[in-house]
């Protein structure tokens, strides 16, 4: 491994502070972005627990072979499921037969390759909106502290493998250069394809900082206002960086919104919708920016789980639109969704589907 030194500037006010930050380029393991120009979408499969694509074009799916990791992720690190690129090209998955290194396979040829230096990866955080960069989180494989204090008995002996690097990295897909995002502790998202919005407390901070990935230059200046009322992990960007969208609470028993505004500003359009915190969730622009989808609560299909209709708004004339019951919708392209939805009123789970906005008609992902 060959260590490159990167100048590293963090302004604030007038004072300009260097740092020598390590950046990490791979030679003993070679990287080759997989062929792809289908869009598809990763799904794990209820019986076989095996990782899915589902190839849009074709409206059909395709078994990878593959049993990726499913847990649940963690607010400011990422998730432990796989993820698609904002184009649907690829999706990254994390491998736990492979020591839960970090792999990206094609969606249209289901060839992979592995994330050089990517052992112990945790968390998947974000893709750029480009999709050409991916942010993991790496633990490092545990502690000393944390296996001696957990089931482990105190007769035995434990190995521990040295990880090539820790906390957040940075890969690009298209190079194969990886670099340690080592000031930042904590991400929300991708501003645009360089800066990223974290927050300088946790995850439940409400202090701001944009971070340019490329110059490693900390924004204080930007996001300098007062965030405290902005949901956690309810904020989404558009493509090209200018606008949010967030949900915003001063009383969430009584008082919420979604709100639609320039960065960094907390007033906008809107608001989109008004009600109670719970009543809806996850508002996402569409790829051009010119729509926004969100959840709204009508009720519950099934005991302790809340079904919501999918509202669409046009953005320009602020029409917004009804268009069926479903929840945790994701664009595909800018007129389809796909989105899943409660499927009996005897059963919590959920089946995968996707909607075309031009035609109104609704599919079922087998």
């Amino acid at each position: 491994m060959v260590l490159n030194t990167a100048l590293i500037i963090a302004k604030r006010s007038t004072n300009t502070t260097a740092y020598d930050c390590p950046t990490y380029s791979t030679l003993e393991e070679t990287w080759q972005l997989p062929k792809s120009q289908r869009m598809g979408y990763p799904y794990q499969d209820i019986v076989t627990k095996e990782l899915k694509i589902y190839d849009v074009a074709a409206n059909s799916s395709k078994n990878t072979g593959i049993k990726s990791s499913g847990y649940a992720g963690a607010l400011g690190y990422g998730e432990r499921i796989p993820m698609h690129s904002p184009n649907m090209y690829y999706t990254a998955y994390i491998d736990p037969s492979r020591n839960s290194s970090l792999w990206v396979i094609s969606n249209e040829t289901l060839e992979k390759a592995r994330v050089p230096n990517s052992d112990f990866t945790s968390y998947i955080t974000a893709w750029s909106p480009n999709s050409s960069k991916l942010i993991y989180y790496i633990d490092g494989g545990g502690t000393i502290s944390s296996v001696k204090n957990g089931p482990t008995p105190w007769e035995t002996t434990e190995r521990f493998i040295s990880p090539k690097t820790k906390g957040f990295v940075l890969f690009d897909v298209t190079s194969g250069r990886t670099t340690n995002l080592w000031p930042v502790e904590s991400i929300d998202s991708f501003i645009d394809n360089e800066r990223i919005l974290i927050r300088t407390g946790g995850w439940d901070s409400k202090k701001f900082v944009a971070f340019n990935t490329r110059t490693f230059e900390a924004d204080y200046s930007t996001f300098s206002g007062s965030y405290e009322d902005l949901g956690v992990g309810q904020i989404n960007f558009s493509s090209d960086g200018k606008l949010w969208t967030y949900t915003y609470s001063s009383d969430p028993t009584t008082d919420a919104s979604i709100i639609v505004a320039q960065i960094p500003t907390i007033t906008g359009k809107g608001p989109i919708d008004k009600g109670k915190w719970a009543d809806f969730q996850w508002p996402r622009f569409s790829p051009n920016g010119e729509k926004l989808v969100y959840q709204r609560k009508v009720g519950y299909k099934y005991p302790g789980r809340p079904e919501f209709d999918l509202q669409v708004v046009d953005l320009k004339t602020m029409q917004n639109k009804t268009i069926t019951r479903g929840d945790n919708a994701i664009w595909s392209g800018n007129t389809m969704l796909i989105a899943s939805k409660l499927v009996s009123s005897t059963s919590p789970d959920t089946k995968l589907f996707i909607y075309d906005l031009e035609t109104n008609q609704e599919t079922y992902i087998e």
